[in-house]
């Protein structure tokens, strides 16, 4: 090649220089990367034994190498004599620039200036990249993850020390080697081996707990400094324990609050995993459960609250349920030959329709929101397209078959193509398929059409859930919701969702790759978000109802900010059924003057009902629970609601939010009296919204 020919790859480098010191036309220059982060990291990366020895070898065999001349003095000579003086002079800065950055040990070296067996370690761990075959241009751990894993590395060191590990000179054993926290970086590896019975291969393993809580914690404390809220005071652990039996109903040992594992003891108990189990089926099928016969209700129940119990793998049970596996399973369990497990589970799913098994199912097992998109194309939020839910509803009614007396799961390939309506009316042909953008995790459903993976139906598509982070992904909303009322993955589509941030879906992420780690032991993770700080804050003053009558406008919407920013929690509201709720509902207004039936509920001024805690027992820790009903709000609940003028259309919408074909014939004369009330529209809507909550 001709010395005074550039290769690309020289040109591009160039370019990014140029374009770093050399204003384009609207006189602004790019920022180059900040490489701080990765610099420190190299520097402070320890380099063991065998990657010694394995750069030495490299470093031997470089040794013996010719020396090859890229170019000669007058070639250099030459080229550079091609340079206008303007780009000489950009090259200069940028290599003065780099070198400032790369040669200060003072300023970017934590221990101080560097000495020759710090650089000799550094150029080895150079080496050691080569052989181990690292791309340098992967993004290296943040501070924090350093942090943690020198944490993890002292804690096992001290083990060693003080001969807690009884096999560490067992020649047999091989040496442990320090805990790693995985990086966020890091691709997660695919389990291999799909079987229709769920059980998958386990290749990862969960770091140590409180590992996980620290850098869980960590996540935590950025997310609110990004989106820039201040938490409340934290809770007592007297006050955990109870706010805990308030909200699920479990008694935990206060001694818990500091102790993860105790907490998990505590949550894998059979008293508290059963109650767990319950709370978690009547979520995941947003009250479908009670629809069940008391028979197949317990069925599920059961089998759930052993496999939170460490008896069995819940991702396993799961997919069981789904392909309709677990018949021997379920006739060991029940009395009648026709109660499975897998009618059971359709059985609650399908509480509300078609539609509604299609959108639980989705939500469930891939974190996928399709409230909207049976109708239209998201408009809002994600990109999701009303394509995709005819596709996915069409192999979901392939695959599950309602018989005249039980729900069976076929095996016939889901072929059958399925016309819906467009908004304008016309009428598009949807082939059964699953969007492979949903299961990839990310939260994202924009594709393209070569993204509609074949599965076969639904067996073999639920088979590739067990053990994938996509359903990780999708539990962990679940678990999140169940503590905190509403999922963890922020939608602008929710009510009352977080605002969003890298920091919350990097939350996300950790809790779902950790749960993924644990094989699926779901109590495991419970206690992480139960322990987490997001789940042990105090109420805020202006949310208290005794407060509701001298709360300033301002202070009202503060404090409404920090929970949605998870920073503070609300009151803990009771569980009432629908007709308590109309009844309450049409007394705020005027509506019904009659006495409350119920004792439970009392009226409390401008504020909320109360109820007493867990089975309206008098002793000490009764605090009051509050029924929630709105009664001054600053906003519509999502903002979106503005764009639509009609109020009839707006209940509609906030109908299908709650899960529902349609609004409910026992709420219709209720609405109409909020609506006839003069008051704000949003709170009017905010009303309707606690009136439609399950």
């Amino acid at each position: 090649m001709n010395n005074n020919e550039l290769t690309p790859e020289f040109e591009q480098a160039l370019d990014a220089l140029l374009a770093e010191v050399v204003p384009d036309e609207s006189g602004r220059c790019t920022t180059p990367p900040d490489l701080s982060a990765a610099i420190l990291a190299r520097l402070s990366q320890r380099v063991s034994p065998e990657q010694q020895r394995s750069a030495e070898v490299l470093k031997a065999s470089e040794s013996r190498k010719p020396v090859v001349a890229v170019a000669t003095r007058e070639n250099r000579s030459e080229s550079t004599r091609r340079w206008s003086p303007w780009a000489i002079a950009a090259l200069v800065v940028a290599a003065c620039a780099a070198a400032v950055i790369v040669l200060d040990p003072f300023e970017l070296s934590p221990s101080g200036p560097t000495t020759p067996e710090s650089m000799a370690s550094n150029t080895t761990q150079n080496s050691d990249d080569l052989v181990m075959g690292r791309d340098p241009a992967i993004e290296l751990p943040t501070q924090t993850d350093r942090q943690l894993v020198a944490n993890g590395n002292a804690a096992i060191d001290d083990e060693k020390n003080t001969g807690l590990d009884d096999e560490a000179n067992s020649p047999t054993r091989p040496r442990r080697q320090p805990v790693v926290i995985a990086p966020q970086w890091s691709p997660i590896v695919q389990n291999e081996g799909s079987q229709e019975s769920g059980e998958q291969p386990r290749s990862l393993t969960a770091q140590p707990v409180t590992l996980v809580s620290t850098k869980l914690a960590s996540t935590q404390q950025s997310y609110w400094e990004a989106v820039g809220v201040q938490p409340t005071t934290p809770l007592t652990a007297q006050q955990w324990a109870e706010r805990l039996e308030q909200s699920l109903g479990i008694q935990v040992s206060q001694a818990s609050f500091d102790d993860l594992e105790k907490l998990q003891a505590d949550l894998s108990g059979p008293t508290v995993s059963r109650e767990i189990a319950k709370r978690l089926l009547t979520q995941i099928t947003r009250g479908g459960l009670a629809s069940l016969s008391s028979e197949s209700r317990e069925l599920l129940i059961d089998q759930l609250s052993k496999a939170l119990q460490g008896k069995s793998s819940v991702d396993a049970l799961l997919v069981r349920w789904m392909t309709g596996s677990d018949a021997d399973v379920s006739k060991e369990s029940s009395d009648d030959p026709q109660v499975t497990a897998t009618d059971a589970f359709y059985r609650a799913m399908s509480a509300g329709g078609k539609s509604a098994l299609v959108e639980k199912l989705a939500h469930f097992t891939m974190g996928v929101d399709l409230r909207c998109t049976r109708c239209h194309d998201e408009l809002v939020g994600s990109e999701g397209k009303q394509d995709d839910y005819w596709a996915f509803a069409g192999f979901i009614e392939d695959g599950v078959v309602r018989g005249q007396t039980q729900w069976t799961v076929s095996s016939k390939p889901a072929s059958k193509p399925k016309f819906f309506a467009l908004p304008d009316g016309r009428q598009r042909l949807a082939k059964p398929a699953v969007p492979t953008a949903w299961m990839s995790a990310s939260g994202e459903t924009e594709h393209s059409p070569a993204d509609l993976k074949e599965w076969a139906n639904l067996k073999q598509w639920s088979s590739d859930l067990a053990g994938s982070s996509t359903l990780a992904h999708g539990m962990v909303d679940s678990l999140w919701q169940l503590v905190h009322g509403r999922p963890l993955r922020a939608s602008l589509v929710q009510p009352g969702s977080a605002p969003v941030d890298d920091s919350l879906t990097q939350l996300h992420s950790e809790l779902a790759e950790d749960l993924r780690a644990s094989g699926f032991d779901v109590a495991r993770t419970l206690a992480l978000i139960l322990q987490s700080p997001m789940s042990r804050l105090s109420v805020p003053d202006a949310l208290q109802p005794e407060n509701a009558l001298v709360v300033s406008e301002s202070d009202h919407k503060a404090a409404l900010d920090k929970v949605h920013a998870f920073a503070a929690t609300q009151p803990v509201q009771a569980a009432m059924p629908s007709k308590q709720r109309v009844d309450l509902a049409m007394r705020r207004v005027g509506g019904r003057l009659d006495a409350m039936q119920s004792s439970r509920v009392l009226a409390q001024p401008a504020s909320d009902g109360s109820v007493k805690s867990s089975g309206d027992r008098d002793d000490a820790r009764s605090t009051p629970l509050v029924s929630g009903f709105p009664e001054r709000v600053e906003s519509m609940p999502v903002h979106w609601l503005k764009s639509i003028d009609d109020y009839d259309s707006q209940v509609e919408h906030l109908a299908y939010l709650s899960g529902r074909d349609q609004v409910p014939g026992e709420f219709k004369d209720t609405i109409v009296a909020l609506r006839q009330q003069e008051t704000d529209r949003s709170l009017t809507l905010h009303r309707v919204w606690w009136l439609l909550q399950r």
